[in-house]
């Protein structure tokens, strides 16, 4: 696949990228930078993802793409996804995203650096590009995906960034794309004692009841899950 160059928009002093950035002066691309809470967490929510929704044939656009390891993930578990995209604001995990899939010999995959929050129409541009390195027949087929990334943002934010992704599949826009789809995860506030007492670090966790009621304000096609991680996370599908 074609890359792209290196977005001058990005801008990494925005709050939600601050702690992204630190961690990885000190940590480079290593796992740590992503902030995740282990490699187990990790694995349990891109299993979850690919229970909840079937990637075969589908395009996935990974919005904080990190170290492409659900890429990895999905290679591993053999899923037969049509084309993968991981977008990173980092251009130190865009690096290791790009020699990952080099040396690992991962298909029809590419890394490319841009922040998914900034623009208007963010979105939109990416299934317009990248669809001509995507092998897409037709259209349609596009997944987004939120695996972690929207652990930094205040919830106003991260839903209005969800919005903006979701208006660019959704039939409504004109443009309807069969098979696409929106799937996100996110802390859970509607978590037992054990975790609300836990340290979060620069992650929120959001008000789940007002998630989902986001999800099912824009789609009767939501599925929802919260039973893996002792309620710790939660995720949601919303069906194009």
């Amino acid at each position: 696949m074609a890359k792209r160059e290196r977005d001058p928009e990005v801008d990494l002093t925005v709050p939600w990228l601050e702690p992204y950035k630190e961690a990885a002066a000190v940590g480079g691309a290593s796992f740590g930078t992503l902030l995740w809470r282990s490699e187990e967490f990790q694995r349990t929510r891109f299993r979850v993802i690919t229970e909840m929704l079937d990637l075969t044939g589908r395009v996935v656009i990974d919005c904080g793409c990190g170290r492409a390891d659900l890429l990895s993930f999905l290679a591993a578990g053999e899923v037969a996804y049509r084309a993968y995209v991981g977008i990173d604001a980092l251009a130190v995990m865009v690096e290791h995203c790009q020699t990952r899939i080099r040396t690992q010999s991962l298909l029809r995959a590419n890394a490319i650096l841009g922040d998914f929050a900034s623009g208007t129409d963010t979105f939109s541009t990416y299934i317009r590009d990248l669809g001509a390195n995507t092998h897409s027949v037709g259209g349609g087929g596009e997944v987004f995906v939120f695996c972690g990334s929207l652990n930094t943002f205040e919830q106003p934010q991260a839903l209005e960034v969800l919005d903006r992704a979701w208006k660019a599949i959704a039939p409504a826009s004109g443009a309807e794309r069969p098979g696409a789809a929106l799937i996100f995860n996110f802390l859970s506030g509607c978590c037992g004692s054990k975790w609300k007492a836990a340290d979060t670090g620069p992650a929120h966790r959001f008000d789940t009841k007002a998630m989902l009621a986001f999800a099912l304000d824009r789609t009767p096609k939501v599925l929802f899950r919260q039973d893996y991680l002792d309620g710790h996370d939660a995720t949601i599908v919303m069906l194009a």
